[in-house]
């Protein structure tokens, strides 16, 4: 019994998964889905409905299985290989959409366009993300070098990396784990 207060008391007291990124936690649950799995051994689709469905009609988590090419019925199952990682997140953004990051992105481009300008992101990344306190010495201001890393590490598409215009999936970087600390000083709820 002790054993088992003293490996649960270092989960629940543990400062870095407390502030774990957004990415991280839903890598989690999504493994955490695939190991649910059925007689058959594939994952049921009530059991993932049940995670979706706080708040949110069934039908919706349903319909939104359906819409990627998943299995949709109530008693049916999804084969592991099937319900990747990327199925699960583009599933969860369907059901759980972020509107504040969706404003912030057309804050950006001032809506004008679906896509950010490298200068645009360097002056997001100056203004808005960047803490004015910090020594520019030690923390120097971003530049358009940093940035195309940045964008090579989160623009999932290769022949857009190289362009002045990105179109980047803005939650890849906003969920990532190198915003832990600014998600909480711009209070960005849910994440």
């Amino acid at each position: 019994m002790k054993i088992w207060k003293e490996g649960l008391r270092k989960i629940t007291h543990n400062n870095k998964m407390n502030n774990c990124c957004v990415r991280t936690n839903l890598m989690k649950h999504w493994m955490r889905l695939k190991m649910l799995v059925d007689v058959a051994g594939n994952v049921p689709v009530k059991v993932i409905a049940r995670t979706f469905a706080s708040g949110k009609t069934e039908k919706l988590v349903y319909q939104s299985l359906a819409d990627l090419g998943l299995p949709s019925g109530k008693n049916d199952g999804i084969e592991p290989a099937e319900f990747t990682f990327e199925k699960f997140y583009e599933l969860y953004h369907k059901i759980c959409p972020r509107n504040d990051i969706e404003e912030l992105f057309q804050s950006i481009t001032q809506g004008k366009a679906d896509t950010i300008s490298v200068d645009q992101f360097i002056n997001f990344l100056n203004e808005k993300q960047r803490d004015p306190r910090l020594n520019e010495i030690l923390y120097p201001l971003y530049d358009e070098k940093r940035a195309l890393e940045i964008i090579n590490d989160y623009e999932p598409s290769e022949e857009l990396r190289g362009e002045s215009e990105f179109r980047i999936i803005f939650l890849n970087y906003i969920f990532s784990s190198n915003l832990v600390l600014i998600r909480v000083s711009l209070k960005i709820s849910g994440a």
